[in-house]
């Protein structure tokens, strides 16, 4: 059973490495300002995201992203084209939750495998992905 356990890390750890090697980095503009720093996710495809741990995107600069998803912990990168968002490749932990927890983790994951059209209003962010999901975020000052 320890044998597994440590093999088990050993492949978390290995694709999360791998994952990192792969990320973009931040395009020609870079990030923007505006959308620099920690959000909390308000609606995924129009809902409140379900779990206790609260759902977060933490956008630094030089174009990396990571946050708390309904279940897991995530980090990718990202750059910005115009009005799109691209994110590339990242890593999640890989802890299991409820099935209405996983589906709504699932939907979040699409939408950072590829882009999105994005919108700043006052301290709202809205996500509209290539996949279909909607995410709507509110920046928060606490750090």
């Amino acid at each position: 059973m320890r044998l597994l356990a440590i093999l088990f890390v050993g492949l978390v750890l290995a694709a999360a490495g791998t994952a990192h090697s792969r990320a973009a980095p931040a395009g020609p503009a870079g990030p923007l300002p505006g959308l620099t720093g920690a959000w909390r996710v308000v609606t995924l495809d129009g809902a409140p995201p379900p779990g206790r741990t609260g759902v977060t995107m933490d956008f630094a600069p030089g174009g990396r992203l990571s946050g708390q998803a309904p279940c897991n912990r995530y980090h990718a990168g990202y750059r910005i084209e115009g009005n799109r968002i691209i994110f590339s490749p990242g890593a999640t932990t890989r802890m299991f939750c409820g099935e209405e927890i996983m589906s709504a983790e699932q939907r979040l994951m699409e939408m950072l495998g590829g882009g999105a059209e994005w919108s700043l209003s006052d301290e709202n962010l809205t996500l509209a992905a290539d996949s279909g999901v909607t995410v709507t975020a509110t920046r928060t000052h606490a750090r």
